[in-house]
């Protein structure tokens, strides 16, 4: 099997990624590229998802989304460890789906290594996120079950 030279690694950060991120290293060869991101939520759309529909004056957003955004990073480099530079490492501020599709295709990705969760139907085989991205992505994408 060919071994690929740019793998999107997309994780939840919320759920332990070390099987994903182990499974995508074996994938890549001496002189390929590893990216590993995670997708939060706007704190808007979190703040009117959660049927709160205004968000109060007193409550910087841009600081609060900020703020998430950091502790994310550092959920992030913790996953990775040593397997994946902290400048191969992201967090994106959008819809699932979308994001990770957009990035890869940006970064000319050649595979999207992501979680998928084991129950019954497409969607919950996959997870709504994962049958997504497997339907929209222009690359190879490889799931790992969770």
């Amino acid at each position: 099997m060919e071994q690929y030279q740019k793998l999107l690694i997309a994780v939840d950060i919320e759920h332990d990624a070390s099987d994903i991120i182990a499974k995508a290293m074996r994938l890549k060869g001496p002189q390929s590229q590893v990216r590993l991101i995670t997708v939060i939520t706007p704190l808007t759309d979190a703040l009117y998802a959660n049927g709160l529909g205004l968000v109060p004056p007193l409550i910087d957003v841009v600081k609060l989304e900020e703020e998430s955004r950091q502790r994310a990073k550092e959920k992030l480099r913790e996953l990775a460890g040593d397997q994946v530079a902290e400048d191969d490492c992201d967090v994106l501020v959008g819809q699932t789906v979308d994001s990770v599709v957009d990035d890869a295709e940006d970064w000319n990705a050649d595979v999207i290594v992501l979680g998928s969760h084991g129950k019954s139907g497409l969607k919950l085989l996959l997870g709504s996120t994962a049958s997504g991205v497997l339907h929209h992505a222009k690359c190879d994408t490889l799931m790992v079950r969770i």
